[in-house]
């Protein structure tokens, strides 16, 4: 969270970039993340947050910039739009690692096995990711 000194900072410069870009500054909601590095997020929920080190040391017009850009990924729908899409691969990217998984395990235990073994196991397997895959 932001201390009351970067609020002080910080709240001048947003409400002058919400003012011009027509929104009303109460919607989103200001956060101060605790980095040493220059960065800025747009989350959804309506977040702007920026890190401690870009608010000690980018001046006040820089400072206006990266928060505009931040709100145009709020207004421009971007910040649910991904959040959205990492929902919608969640699934996938499970497979993925079930599969990786399954398929380091397999190849571990084919070491005991002969040739046919190995090549049941691999036929098994690929059968069962490519089912699972053409589902997702």
């Amino acid at each position: 969270m932001a201390t009351a000194q970067e609020r002080q900072r910080l709240e001048p410069v947003w409400r002058e970039v919400t003012a011009r870009a027509g929104v009303d500054a109460r919607t989103y909601e200001l956060w101060v993340e605790d980095s040493d590095g220059l960065n800025a997020v747009a989350a959804a929920g309506h977040i702007v947050g920026v890190t401690r080190f870009a608010m000690s040391e980018l001046p006040n017009g820089e400072s206006a910039a990266v928060t505009a850009h931040e709100l145009g990924h709020h207004v421009g729908g971007h910040t649910w739009s991904s959040l959205l899409g990492y929902w919608c691969a969640l699934p996938g990217r499970i497979a993925w690692r079930v599969f990786r998984g399954i398929g380091r395990a397999l190849f571990k235990v084919s070491k005991s096995f002969s040739c046919f073994g190995v090549g049941y196991f691999l036929l098994v397997f690929g059968s069962v990711a490519l089912t699972t895959i053409s589902t997702l």
